[in-house]
């Protein structure tokens, strides 16, 4: 049919409009029929693709996460790996992802597949992201070990919903700095650093 997207970009236009829908009502508002029309297609072509709303926001969510820069260029120091994976964390975490997220969560009680899967995205992601970025400095000789507590990994990505969803503060390269001058770096020089990690003083 002339004018008629191909499949491809249907399917693009299909998951984009799912996103959108979901950002801007929420999962429960959300219906099969509006997506179509943002898609500018048709409801049948949907169920064709996806059982149900559900089926199709998983695959939106799927597709949008990919979609999130990797670790692989190598920016020269930890410092300057660690500035650039906190900045991508904030930028991934765009007004749209925020209020999708916001959405999940309320939606989490009756529904948690979808936010399940957001999280386990953004956690794999991060843990692969941080793997490299210790790898490599463990590489340059700035980090003495490879196996450094998970947790502090996660840092930026909850400091990110935190402002994100309260806005709590502008997210700008001075603040992305900081975090990484004042938490970032000597959490992890403490832990695994050239001079080895920090001891506990022997109390008085």
């Amino acid at each position: 049919m002339p004018g008629r997207p191909q499949s491809e970009e249907l399917d693009r236009a299909i998951l984009d409009a799912a996103l959108d829908a979901l950002s801007e009502v929420g999962f429960e508002a959300l219906s099969i029929a509006d997506v179509a029309r943002r898609a500018q297609t048709t409801p049948p072509a949907i169920y064709r693709r996806f059982v149900g709303k559900t089926q199709m926001l998983l695959a939106a969510l799927e597709h949008d996460l990919l979609t999130i820069p990797d670790a692989e260029a190598d920016h020269g120091s930890l410092r300057a790996d660690l500035e650039w994976w906190v900045r991508s964390i904030f930028e991934a975490l765009s007004p749209r992802r925020t209020r999708i997220l916001a959405s999940l969560g309320f939606q989490a009680r009756t529904n948690p597949e979808p936010l399940a899967l957001f999280s386990a995205t953004i956690d794999r992601l991060g843990a692969s992201h941080w793997a490299t970025i210790i790898r490599r400095a463990a590489d340059r000789g700035e980090l003495t070990r490879t196996d450094i507590p998970g947790v502090i990994g996660k840092v930026p990505g909850a400091l990110a919903i935190q402002f994100a969803l309260l806005h709590v503060c502008a997210r700008d390269d001075g603040m992305i700095a900081e975090l990484v001058e004042t938490v970032m770096l000597p959490v992890l020089l403490a832990a695994a650093g050239p001079d080895g990690p920090a001891r506990p003083q022997p109390h008085p």
